[in-house]
């Protein structure tokens, strides 16, 4: 288990550097760590792809790109305790949904009249 909450950690110290700005998510992608059995390194990395996917969002939409970074906030905390994320969280960001989240993604933009 200590190796995990290391491995954790070393994930959320990548997401404090883009949070931060000194560090590209596809820069922090390439240094990923990865753990097929570990559910919140795993949706953390997909919550990385979709937020690179979703940058012309963010640039159209401030409230979209405030709700992501709240997102990765929110599992920079966890991780950084060691703590894994909620499953309602993980959810959201695993291969399955990331299918799903495309159409939610054409659907907002029709909305937003983008």
């Amino acid at each position: 288990m200590g190796k995990l909450i290391e491995e954790r950690k070393k994930v959320a110290a990548l997401l404090k550097q883009i949070l931060d700005g000194a560090l590209s998510p596809k820069d922090a992608l390439e240094k990923w760590t990865t753990r097929e059995d570990d559910p919140s390194i795993n949706a953390t990395k997909h919550a990385i792809e979709h937020f690179v996917d979703d940058e012309d969002i963010r640039m159209k939409d401030k409230n979209y790109e405030e709700q992501q970074l709240f997102q990765l906030r929110k599992f920079m905390e966890r991780l950084t305790e060691g703590r894994s994320i909620d499953k309602r969280e993980i959810g959201w960001f695993t291969p399955h949904h990331i299918g799903l989240n495309a159409i939610f993604k054409k659907v907002w933009m029709k909305i937003k009249g983008h």
